[in-house]
């Protein structure tokens, strides 16, 4: 079975507002989480945008939804 992360964060603050696993794999850890959502609105207020990016472990992909 594949492991699989889902973790809903605020646009503007990056804060989460919940998350889901599956799987046996490890989240990733929250400061890991909160670095990575700065770099995403770093980019966004440079109007460049920040699709995905790959850790050790970890793909990680951003979707905004309804501008929020």
């Amino acid at each position: 079975m594949a492991a699989c992360s889902l973790v809903c964060l605020t646009t503007s603050g990056g804060v989460p507002l919940f998350t889901r696993n599956k799987g046996t794999k490890k989240p990733l850890p929250f400061p890991l989480i909160g670095t990575l959502n700065g770099v995403h609105m770093f980019a966004a207020s440079k109007d460049m945008t920040l699709k995905s990016t790959t850790t050790e472990n970890a793909k990680v992909f951003w979707k905004i939804f309804n501008n929020r």
